[in-house]
């Protein structure tokens, strides 16, 4: 409709203009006023009569109601969503996979790199997925069986199927093909956790944030020190990782800039010329002992108590610690209104 009415208006100038400049009266406005002042019905009946009726239709366009874009074809039965970089997914009824967002790296795994404002089903996904996990670039799926596929971004070796090769469809990951309990996708790493309690990761491990002790990259997961067993849950962040054990201790590796692993490290690791704090092994957060959930975002990370209460540390420049200051903490503080009792 409002096509069609520009076209309508456009049409109406043209006839005007072609009128006016056929009679010569287009050269006897000297300004924008005597314009205005000059008189419709001079403009020739049928002009006049398409000016009329182009402005019914503008008012009622104006007054018909728009239709609700998010109610057109809204995505139901959904049991699980999740936002990555710049893209969202989703586990449908069925147990597939829906993504929308930017699709640049393949992330979306409809088999293109063209970024899409609507959900898209993941192509040959191949599994029955129990939920999804996004990262900056990369997605991946767990199979209500236990196994993981990824697709996106792979340069830094995230979607683990042993290669650098970025994949616009799932792929398997060899080394977590069956009693996977848990993903968890930072911005570029990898992680899962085993049924028996221990986690796996894979990526870039310039921080030390795969946790294998090393500064390797990995394009296959590795197992992280120290953990073959007792976790519970596990979050990852941009260059850091922390686990939950299920004693509800909290442990963290991975790069500590602003704090983010909750508490000092004696590590270094570089990135070119510069070298940062950090700790290539898990390290508990010995303020914490009975965390019941965890949440990690760029440089900071926050905990849940198991008395309701939540206690974040790491980066506070924007005041995401919560604490009422945007001051850096390298030990968790109390959220302002969710302090600890």
């Amino acid at each position: 409709m409002r096509r069609i009415l520009v076209f309508s208006w456009l049409l109406v100038f043209a006839a005007m203009w072609a009128n006016l400049s056929t009679t010569g009266l287009m050269y006897s406005f000297r300004n924008i006023g005597d314009t205005l002042r000059y008189p419709l019905w001079r403009c020739g009946v049928r002009t006049t009569l398409l000016l009329l009726l182009v402005l019914v239709l503008t008012v009622a366009t104006a007054l018909v109601p728009r239709p609700n874009a998010t109610s057109a074809n809204p995505l139901t039965g959904v049991s699980a969503v999740v936002a990555g970089g710049s893209h969202t997914c989703a586990v449908t009824a069925t147990v597939g996979v829906k993504c929308w967002g930017d699709n640049s790296s393949g992330q979306l795994g409809d088999g293109t790199t063209t970024s899409r404002s609507t959900p898209a089903d993941v192509l040959r996904l191949g599994i029955d997925s129990a939920t999804v996990a996004a990262g900056g670039f990369h997605t991946c799926a767990l199979s209500t069986a236990g196994a993981v596929r990824c697709w996106g971004n792979n340069l830094v070796g995230q979607v683990g199927d042993g290669t650098n090769t970025d994949r616009n469809t799932p792929v398997d990951v060899p080394e977590l093909a069956s009693h996977i309990a848990a993903i968890a996708a930072g911005f570029n790493q990898s992680c899962a956790l085993i049924t028996a309690g221990a986690i796996k990761c894979c990526g870039p491990n310039v921080f030390g944030q795969l946790g294998d002790g090393t500064m390797t990259d990995r394009s296959a997961p590795v197992d992280v020190v120290g953990l073959s067993s007792g976790v519970a849950a596990l979050a990852t962040g941009d260059g850091h990782t922390c686990a939950l054990t299920a004693t509800g201790r909290v442990k963290r590796w991975g790069l500590n800039t602003y704090g983010a692993l909750g508490g000092a490290t004696t590590g270094r690791c570089s990135a070119g010329p510069i070298t940062f704090p950090c700790s290539t092994t898990p390290l508990d957060v010995v303020e914490l002992t009975d965390v019941t959930a965890l949440a990690a975002g760029t440089f900071h990370t926050c905990a849940l108590t198991s008395s309701g209460s939540v206690t974040c540390w790491g980066q506070n420049t924007y005041g995401q610690l919560g604490d009422g200051t945007t001051e850096d903490s390298v030990m968790p503080v109390g959220v302002s209104g969710c302090r600890m009792r």
